[in-house]
């Protein structure tokens, strides 16, 4: 009898890991960042240097190697190759620590603490990683059972779809209709952003379409390509649904949907498809340098229009993409190290992550624990000018638990992203591909993604209730009206 995957075995084994880990690390003081200080150093510190060229290695290198194995290129592969990039930004400290004005020796004082930080996160999670997925393929786990067959299932999620994101696209526009700005028309995008933050009723449901629209896109494009014809796969109905939203979205000036939109349609095309192994090696190159290319051209757009009177722009927009606000989460998180006081917050952006969802009215406290403007507050900048800091991966787990939290959430990821991955390869090897069984495991991915940054809580439940919503109206019924009185015909699970 085949084993087959089960969400408990990762649930289980965190739960026994974190009941015991947890009061361990207490009563040893594991938690008390104070014994893992080590800012005041030189920059460039020829160890710090050396722990920054390993890491990125070891993370590209471990990206790529399980892309090639696995014949699929997943978000989580992704997004370790882009941290790795932002990791990197160590050696470019000096040059954009010059964009924060005044803070450039505070900056350089702490920059070996961000490298440290992230580095024991990054490779705790990788052992994790490689410990988990070895586990379940020299055991032989199978996925679950479809409900029903994958052309079934992938009609109806096509049906549940095209709604939704006509839904999406009216919640992303509503708070430009609110207050009748257009950031990305405005003289200054940023300022017309800040207007649209300050709509009370428009922006929790900005955030909602905003938190769905990569899914729901992604999900779209893929049915649209599946049709037949060159004609039916430009002039279809998924199609002409997402055109609206995609340009709604780069209106509001808020980049990163978009972002995650493309990471997401990557990876389930490449599962959709069966490419050869070199090609997707070759192709995930590429993607890397498409994005990075795009966030700096795009930041050119937003902030630095005049760069594109430059002979070269393409060379522009890669120097942007490094020595811009784009891939400068190292260099944040080292302000902030370098202004804390290294008292721990002991979890009190985490709580207001948890409690994303609930209205200011019940819970005042969820502004002032989100960790963008925690971090805002404890370098002093104003919280009505800025949107938030964004820290490094690994960061808001030093800030709450010290070395304890690091290394906590290094395991919590590297047992999901073992699953998940595992569970990804063994869908991206069946014959005929289920975009609704795809998705799914998508999404979870980008949920356990979202547990590095308690800033994304809202898209956390916003995936969360999409899973669910999935499962009910999509999975449900059709098990019913496939296996109404249990036979094994499709098993029970997705």
């Amino acid at each position: 009898m085949n084993k087959r995957l089960s969400p408990w075995m990762p649930t289980i084994f965190l739960v026994l890991f974190l009941g015991l880990y947890a009061p361990v690390c207490y009563w040893l003081g594991w938690n008390n960042p104070a014994i893992f200080d080590i800012r005041g150093q030189d920059y460039p510190a020829t160890w710090a240097e050396a722990l920054c060229v390993a890491t990125v290695f070891c993370m590209i290198t471990l990206a790529v190697c399980w892309t090639a194995v696995g014949k699929a290129i997943d978000i989580i592969a992704l997004q370790f190759v882009l941290n790795a990039l932002i990791v990197l930004g160590y050696f470019f400290l000096n040059t954009t620590s010059l964009v924060i004005y005044g803070a450039e020796k505070v900056i350089m004082t702490a920059g070996e603490q961000a490298v440290a930080v992230n580095a024991i996160g990054f490779f705790v999670t990788m052992a994790l990683i490689v410990i988990w997925y070895g586990f379940l393929w020299m055991q032989h786990y199978q996925l679950p059972r479809l409900p029903a067959p994958a052309e079934v299932l992938d009609k109806r999620l096509e049906w549940f779809l095209m709604p939704l994101v006509m839904l999406a696209t009216g919640m992303i526009a509503l708070p430009m209709l609110l207050t009748g700005t257009i950031p990305m028309l405005s003289g200054d995008p940023m300022v017309g952003r800040v207007i649209l933050e300050k709509s009370t009723l428009g922006r929790p449901f900005y955030n909602l379409g905003s938190s769905l629209l990569p899914a729901l896109t992604a999900s779209l494009l893929i049915i649209a390509l599946r049709k037949k014809t060159l004609l039916g796969k430009v002039f279809n109905l998924p199609l002409l649904l997402v055109a609206p939203v995609f340009i709604i979205q780069y209106l509001t000036s808020n980049r990163l949907p978009l972002a995650y939109t493309m990471l997401t349609f990557f990876a389930l095309y490449t599962i959709e498809r069966k490419f050869p192994r070199w090609f997707l090696v070759v192709a995930f190159v590429g993607f890397i340098s498409f994005f990075l290319f795009l966030s700096g051209f795009s930041s050119i757009l937003r902030q630095e229009r005049e760069l594109l009177e430059s002979g070269n722009v393409v060379g522009a927009a890669f120097s942007q993409a490094f020595v811009g606000n784009n891939l400068a989460d190292l260099r944040d998180g080292a302000w902030v190290f370098g202004q804390w006081d290294y008292e721990p917050l002991n979890g009190k952006t985490y709580l207001g992550g948890l409690f994303s969802m609930i209205p200011s009215a019940f819970f005042p406290q969820k502004k002032e624990w989100y960790l963008g403007l925690v971090a805002l507050n404890i370098v002093g900048w104003p919280t009505e000018e800025h949107f938030g800091l964004r820290i490094s991966f690994f960061a808001e787990a030093f800030l709450n638990f010290g070395v304890a939290g690091i290394v906590g959430l290094g395991v919590v990821l590297g047992t999901l992203f073992g699953y998940l991955l595992r569970s990804l390869h063994l869908a991206a090897a069946e014959t005929t591909p289920c975009l609704m069984r795809n998705l799914s495991i998508v999404l979870k991915m980008q949920l356990s993604l979202t547990l590095a940054n308690s800033s994304e809580g809202f898209v956390f439940w916003s995936i969360t209730a999409l899973l669910i919503v999935m499962w009910v109206l999509v999975e449900r019924p059709i098990r019913f009206q496939f296996n109404p009185v249990g036979t094994p015909a499709y098993g029970k699970t997705l």
